[in-house]
C-alpha cells in the first residue's frame, strides 16, 4: 500500500492555469489559502469499509448518503458532525477549517478558480485530477482523484461526488479509518481554536493562518450562544450536483440530499413517507444528539414543536426528571400521517407551553427546552391510560440505557425529517438482552 503524501501548494501555479486567469483572479488567489491534503483510501480499505454512513433507509451499504439541514453549508456540516457524536468544539474546529479551505464549505471549489463552481466532471477538474498541487472539494482533496476516483470505484457518479452530502460522508469515513486518531483528539479539545489546529495538523497539513481558528470560534458561538456569524465569514449555499451556487454571509435555510448508490440496489423495505410531519427540533440551538434508549436523548435550548397534527393528552409524568412527560396523540386518518393514532412523548428538560386538550400541528410550539442537566427524551409513548411510560418500557425496565427498537425507529423518523439521529454508540450494551421488535405494521422511515 502506497499512501500519497502531502505536497505543499506551489507559490507559482502551472503556466497553463496562469494563462487562463485575469489579473483580478490572480489577486483573489493571492488572498486565499487553499493549502490542504487528504490521502486517498487504499482500495483494500474501500472494499472492506462496513461503517460508511447509511443515513437513509434506501442507502447503499458502502457509499455515503444523507439528508442535511441548516442555514448554509457550514451549519449543515456542523450538524452532520454533531450527529456523528463529535462535540460542539470538535465540529466547529472542522467547519472552521473547511470554511477557510473551500471558501465557505463549497463542494465544487477548485483551487485557483473563482469564476464559479467546478464539478467533478468539468474539464478543469479532470485536467487536474492527478496534479498534486491542486485541491478540490470541501477540504480541497489533493489531487482531486483522492476522492473522485475512490468514489467512482464504489459506484458513485460524478454528480454525486460533487455534492456536500457525499463529501461529508467520505471525509467522515477517512476520519474513521486512515485518520482514526484525529476524532478522539478533536473531542478532547478545550476550545474551538484548539480543535481547528488539531484538524489542521492531523488532517489538512496546510497553512496555519489564524483565519481558520477565527471561523471555528464563529461557528461555535453560533451553535452554542446563537451569535450570528460575522459578515467576514464566507458561507456557501452550493449543495453541488447541480444545486444552487454562490457564497454569501447570509441566506435561507436549506436541505440537501444525495444518494451515492449510482445504479445500486435499494433497501428491500418500503419506508413510510414522513411528509406529513416536520422536524420538531428545528429551532433548538446547540442541538446535540445523545444515546438512543426508550426514545432519543438530546441537549440544547429552544422551542420544541409538535411533529404533526394531533391533540395533547398530558404534560406531567411521575418518575421523569422535572415531572415532565408531555404526550400528544397524532390524529387518526390521513391527517395524522403514517403514524396516525400513535402517541408521541417529550420528557424531562422541556417546560410545557400547551395543556391537555390543546390541538397541535407541526407549527405549534409545545415546550421550551432548557439546559437542566438531563436534556430531553422524545419518542413513542403508550396510551396515557397505561401510565407515564414509553412504548419500549417492557423491554427497557431494568436495563437503563438500552437501545430499543422503538428508540431506533423514532431516531430514524427524526433523521428523515432533518434532525440529527441519536447516537447509538452512547447506548448501553447488555449481553444477551434484545432491544425488542416493532409490532407488525409499525411504520418505518
Amino acid at each position: 500500500m502506497i499512501a500519497m503524501k502531502a505536497i505543499p501548494k506551489l507559490a507559482i501555479k502551472k503556466m497553463t492555469l496562469i494563462a487562463l486567469l485575469s489579473m483580478s483572479l490572480l489577486v483573489g488567489f493571492a488572498q486565499t489559502a487553499n493549502l490542504v491534503h487528504a490521502d486517498q483510501l487504499p482500495q483494500s480499505e474501500l472494499d472492506a469499509i462496513d461503517d460508511w454512513p447509511t443515513w437513509v433507509a434506501s442507502a447503499c451499504s458502502t457509499v455515503a448518503s444523507t439528508t442535511l439541514t441548516g442555514n448554509g453549508n457550514g451549519v449543515e456540516a456542523y450538524n452532520f458532525f454533531i450527529s456523528h457524536g463529535l462535540t460542539p468544539i470538535a465540529a466547529s474546529g472542522i467547519v472552521g477549517n473547511m470554511t477557510e479551505e473551500s471558501t465557505g464549505v463549497d463542494p465544487e471549489r477548485l483551487e485557483g478558480y473563482y469564476t464559479g463552481e467546478q464539478p467533478a466532471e468539468s474539464s478543469e477538474v479532470q485536467a487536474d485530477l492527478n496534479v498534486n498541487d491542486d485541491g478540490w472539494g470541501i477540504v480541497q482533496w489533493s489531487p482531486p482523484s483522492s476522492i473522485i476516483t475512490a468514489g467512482e470505484s464504489q459506484g458513485a457518479s460524478a454528480g454525486t461526488i460533487d455534492t456536500l452530502s457525499f463529501q461529508l460522508g467520505f471525509l467522515y469515513s477517512e476520519l474513521k479509518t486512515s485518520y482514526s486518531s484525529v476524532i478522539p483528539q478533536l473531542n478532547a479539545a478545550a476550545t474551538p481554536e484548539d480543535a481547528a489546529t488539531i484538524f489542521l495538523n492531523g488532517f489538512e497539513g496546510g497553512d496555519p493562518s489564524p483565519t481558520r481558528q477565527a471561523y471555528a470560534r464563529a461557528y461555535y458561538e453560533l451553535a452554542v450562544n446563537n451569535t450570528p456569524l460575522p459578515p467576514s465569514v464566507p458561507v456557501s449555499y452550493n449543495s453541488g450536483g447541480g444545486g444552487s451556487s454562490g457564497s454569501s454571509s447570509s441566506g435561507s435555510s436549506s436541505s440537501s440530499s444525495s444518494s451515492g448508490c449510482g445504479s445500486g440496489s435499494s433497501s428491500s423495505s418500503s419506508p413510510s413517507s414522513s411528509s406529513a410531519y416536520q422536524d420538531p427540533l428545528r429551532s433548538v440551538v446547540g442541538l446535540t444528539p445523545n444515546r438512543i434508549d426508550e426514545g432519543v436523548d438530546y441537549t440544547g435550548t429552544g422551542t420544541v414543536y409538535a411533529m404533526g397534527n394531533g391533540k395533547v393528552l398530558s404534560t406531567a409524568g411521575g418518575g421523569w426528571p422535572g415531572n415532565v412527560f408531555l404526550v400528544y396523540q397524532l390524529d387518526s386518518g390521513s391527517s395524522g400521517g403514517p403514524a396516525a393514532g400513535d402517541y408521541v412523548y417529550v420528557a424531562e428538560d422541556c417546560t410545557p407551553i400547551v395543556g391537555p386538550g390543546d390541538t397541535v400541528n407541526s407549527n405549534t410550539p409545545i415546550c421550551t427546552m432548557y439546559n437542566g442537566g438531563s436534556g430531553i427524551e422524545t419518542g413513542w409513548a403508550q396510551a396515557p391510560s397505561n401510565g407515564d411510560i414509553a412504548m419500549a418500557h417492557d423491554v427497557y425496565v431494568g436495563h437503563d440505557g438500552l437501545s430499543t427498537a422503538f428508540g431506533q425507529n423514532y431516531s430514524q423518523l427524526l433523521q428523515s425529517l432533518g434532525a440529527p439521529p441519536g447516537n447509538q454508540d452512547l447506548s448501553t450494551v447488555y449481553p444477551g438482552v434484545s432491544g425488542g421488535t416493532l409490532p407488525p405494521g409499525w411504520p418505518t422511515w
